[in-house]
């Protein structure tokens, strides 16, 4: 959906982090009341109908992830030139595939298919390098 805004409209678009909860465990936490009782009031059934009018997948997420990581890596992606193709990845793997993006092995596999060095992005996010 960016790439047809980028088409169409000749912009640029980039990504940057937004750490939403930074209270969150690494381990994630449990999904809100809230958040529960809205959807089951029906906002994933239209979440999921206006990602198929765009030929897309949705799941809902069924926790709270920590993103720590997956910020810190797509700034690696950043570094590399691949930020925007890392992270609609990510989007992707958790969105469409409900993946935890906590987790290393899907980080790593989201580099592998950016084109990127998934030893080095661990290396380089596990020792602090962009945790400020």
């Amino acid at each position: 959906m960016v790439e047809r805004l980028k088409e169409e409209y000749d912009v640029d678009v980039e990504w940057r982090p937004f750490y939403l909860r930074p209270d969150t465990p690494p381990e994630g936490m449990e999904l809100p009341d809230h958040t529960k009782r809205a959807r089951a009031n029906g906002s994933e059934e239209r979440l999921q109908q206006m990602a198929r009018r765009y030929g897309m997948d949705f799941i809902s997420t069924k926790r709270i992830y920590n993103t720590r990581l997956a910020h810190e890596a797509t700034e690696y992606a950043r570094e590399q030139g691949k930020a925007n193709e890392f992270h609609r990845i990510l989007f992707r793997e958790v969105y469409a595939e409900g993946k935890d993006v906590s987790q290393w092995e899907v980080l790593r596999t989201a580099a592998q298919e950016a084109g990127l060095d998934a030893d080095a992005m661990q290396r380089d996010v596990g020792s602090g390098k962009y945790t400020q």
